[in-house]
């Protein structure tokens, strides 16, 4: 990756942090203002209720003393309607502080003493009239005495409750102060690293648009040159070809009128002359083959393999004939590729394997298929993962190779063997069927035994 891409891929993944960061943040801060005025409200009716409970209780002691002084029952009514409700008071305070242990555990001791207190003043009620006037004083003095006790727990559970209501609104004034440079600063660093790959992006552009103008340049170079390689192509497949034609006519002439005039020398010069002009025919057919698969402008349809070989082995009779040859073929699958290209294919990969027998021994040629998946096409590159591939592979029993060669085979106009071992050929026929091969979007490997056997692979593309 170029170090541009890089820095930023590296500003975009910061930005998505920093914003990932700000929607954290704003989620939590709106989570603490909610927990914040929830205990603030909780604490304030917390202090609301424990006011409600301390008039409660001095209604309570104030109406019975009224019935203890003036024994009117009237006070009774008034003081258990208050004692009564005092009850609910109590279960809304536990409810209230039950997130937190410790003002819990005030509330509880406070509950008990006021529990004890409401049960001594029913007891007082039942009781009072048995009592002589310094019994109903020292009653009195008991009862103030476990009243101002409780005014004193209701007392302290304020207290506590003022410290943590005091505590509550100055977490909720720290945030208030901390969240807008928190947010400010998250801003700002978004803000630099935005402008930062916005200039980033903008130098990329602007680079990206002096590469776009000059691949222009060169495409328009390039569709000059394959202009030019066509016009070199058709002159090869007609104006070369008429001169080597003229050479081939005359040299022959030469030797059917002047055989007899001609010694042994000259008919010998006059013979290589053809051959090489034979040759270079063949040259510059196999040059025009590989230009046209370069260019591949043939349509995609069904083509039946068995056919196509059947079609190769008619066209190659004379030569199967000549060395005695006998080919086994499979059953081939029919399917989506170029036709001419794959008649192209088979013929130059029989004609191989029946050329290049070994003398004195008939060529023995297999032609084998079978379905494969890409991971063994050149050791699972992931060019070909994924993809089902149609494997045809054809084997011979002829001179064979070392495997150290098998890759410089198929370049252009690289031979393994010099004409003067009797071999003919151009160097383009691998060259062709490697071509051949990868327009059809595959691949092809070879492998071979010495003095023994070759095999070529071709793998094609069963989507194409």
């Amino acid at each position: 990756m170029r170090r541009p891409q890089l820095i930023i891929n590296i500003a975009f993944g910061a930005s998505l942090c920093i914003l990932l960061g700000f929607a954290l943040l704003c989620y939590e801060r709106f989570n603490s203002f909610l927990h914040y005025s929830d205990t603030v409200d909780k604490s304030y009716h917390v202090l609301g209720q424990l006011d409600h409970l301390d008039g409660v209780l001095k209604n309570g002691e104030m109406e019975e003393r009224g019935y203890l002084l003036t024994h009117d029952t009237s006070y009774l009514n008034g003081f258990k309607y208050g004692a009564l409700n005092a009850r609910p008071t109590l279960d809304s305070l536990c409810k209230l502080v039950k997130e937190s242990p410790d003002r819990q555990t005030s509330i509880q001791i406070m509950n008990d003493s006021l529990g004890a207190l409401f049960d001594n003043w029913k007891k007082d009620i039942g009781r009072i009239a048995s009592l002589n006037p310094a019994g109903q004083v020292a009653l009195m003095k008991s009862r103030q005495k476990q009243m101002d006790n409780v005014r004193g727990q209701i007392k302290n559970v304020e207290n506590e409750e003022t410290t943590f209501l005091e505590a509550q609104a100055n977490g909720k004034t720290v945030y208030k102060r901390a969240t807008p440079s928190y947010f400010l600063v998250l801003i700002l660093v978004a803000g630099f690293i935005t402008v930062l790959s916005f200039l980033q992006i903008s130098r990329e552009l602007k680079v990206r648009a002096k590469v776009q103008q000059m691949l222009e340049i060169k495409l328009q170079e390039l569709n000059t040159y394959s202009l030019e390689l066509e016009q070199i192509t058709f002159a090869a497949s007609h104006d070369f070809q008429e001169p080597l034609r003229k050479i081939s006519t005359f040299s022959n002439r030469l030797l059917m009128k002047y055989s007899e005039e001609l010694d042994q020398d000259a008919r010998m010069m006059v013979e290589r002359i053809d051959h090489s002009a034979a040759r270079m025919r063949s040259l510059l057919g196999d040059l025009v083959n590989f230009s046209n698969l370069v260019r591949n402008s043939e349509q995609i349809q069904k083509v039946n393999l068995n056919a196509v070989v059947t079609d190769v082995l008619a066209e190659l009779e004379g030569k199967i004939r000549e060395r005695n040859a006998i080919i086994h073929s499979a059953d081939l699958p029919t399917i989506r590729g170029y036709k001419s290209q794959l008649h192209l294919l088979f013929k130059m990969l029989l004609d191989n394997a029946v050329k290049f027998g070994r003398e004195g021994v008939p060529s023995i040629v297999r032609i084998d298929y079978i379905m494969v998946s890409g991971d063994e096409i050149a050791n699972g590159d992931p060019t070909f993962r994924d993809r089902k591939y149609h494997r045809i592979s054809v084997e011979d029993n002829g001179i064979g190779f070392s495997d150290e060669f098998a890759e410089k085979m198929f370049k252009i106009f690289q031979t393994l063997n010099n004409q003067s071992e009797g071999y003919t050929g151009t160097g383009l026929g691998l060259a062709i069927c490697q071509r051949v091969v990868v327009n059809h979007q595959g691949y092809i490997r070879a492998s071979g035994v010495p003095a023994k056997s070759a095999t070529f692979y071709c793998y094609l593309a069963t989507t194409l």
